[in-house]
């Protein structure tokens, strides 16, 4: 019973991708599908959010052949019948032909690619350092070298992943910015409107109270030519 509780939590670690230097997994291990079912949600999320205003800017500049091509890829995508990855990089390429200075899909698309990229890094950062726990604890002080290199790639790994977080955290708050600078033209141009209406209103009043007073001139002249008469 011990052995096969031993085996069982074995077989365990190795789902989770920690094995031996000689050892090999065959297939996919748990943690593999994590990372992929992580990523395809990332996918999916982005494509939920993007494809509406994709296909209407497509519209908008002619492309409805190509607007139904990315309804169709989205559906069947929903289906899964079609590489969540593949649309994803077809979106990347209609956004940066078409609509690279719409910051608002550009900015999506980025953020989408540095989570790829970080989870990546990441990915790879966790397994060199079990490599390198392993390989001190075999080699010890003959492997010193090596160790402090791999030390140095992990450290630059994590930069360039904090780095990259950096920036899409700053592209999220030009984002914010830009829907704070929206509302307040928004709130300018409601203030415009609320003036003019006024302005229309009053005007419209005085229009009344002139006329009103043409009418009383013209009783008048008319009151008193009678009486002259």
């Amino acid at each position: 019973a011990e052995m096969e509780t031993m085996r069982a939590r074995l077989e365990i670690s190795r789902q989770m991708g920690f094995v031996a230097d000689d050892e090999k997994v065959h297939g996919e291990t748990l943690k593999d599908k994590a990372v992929h079912a992580s990523r395809n949600m990332r996918n999916l999320r982005f494509l939920m959010t993007n494809t509406p205003k994709l296909v209407q800017s497509l519209k908008k500049i002619g492309s409805t052949s190509l607007a139904k091509k990315v309804l169709s890829d989205f559906a069947a995508a929903k289906a899964g019948r079609k590489d969540l990855q593949a649309i994803v990089d077809e979106h990347a390429i209609i956004i940066n032909t078409h609509f690279a200075t719409d910051r608002v899909m550009v900015g999506r698309l980025n953020v989408l690619i540095e989570d790829n990229i970080c989870e990546r890094i990441l990915g790879r950062e966790e397994e060199a350092a079990i490599a390198l726990e392993g390989d001190d604890a075999d080699l010890g002080e003959d492997d010193d070298f090596d160790s402090e290199e791999l030390r140095e790639h992990l450290e630059h790994a994590h930069i360039d992943c904090e780095d990259l977080r950096g920036k899409a955290l700053r592209r999220i708050g030009n984002l914010q910015q830009d829907l704070l600078l929206a509302a307040q033209r928004e709130r300018t141009l409601q203030d415009q409107i609320e003036k003019q209406r006024t302005h229309l209103v009053e005007h419209e009043e005085t229009i009344k109270r002139h006329v009103t007073n043409e009418l009383t001139l013209q009783n008048t002249i008319h009151s008193t030519q009678e009486e002259l008469d």
